[in-house]
């Protein structure tokens, strides 16, 4: 089975890294922040802290699947309506 998602990376303190899922293509993909993405072009995207990535996800009928490898997941920021699950 293939999933077409993206990593959302944030710090842990802004919710931590998620990948993200849409049930539908074309849907946009949202940035944590633009601190090492040279091209500012779409900075009006981004969305943080993770508050506003499930807020996003719920008007696009998409999912986030936070992990604890790397920049760890705030499993406390959890929302259960956009986060069915969490990588371990």
């Amino acid at each position: 089975m293939v999933l077409l998602g993206y990593e959302w990376s944030g710090n842990t303190g802004g919710g931590g890294d998620h990948n993200v899922y849409y049930r539908t293509p074309g849907q946009p993909i949202v940035d944590s922040c633009h601190a090492l993405i040279p091209d500012t072009s779409t900075v009006a995207s981004d969305r943080y802290p993770v508050a506003a990535l499930y807020e996003e996800l719920r008007q696009r009928d998409g999912i986030a699947i936070p992990y604890v490898g790397g920049r760890r997941a705030d499993l406390a920021q959890h929302d259960p309506e956009v986060v069915p699950a969490v990588e371990i």
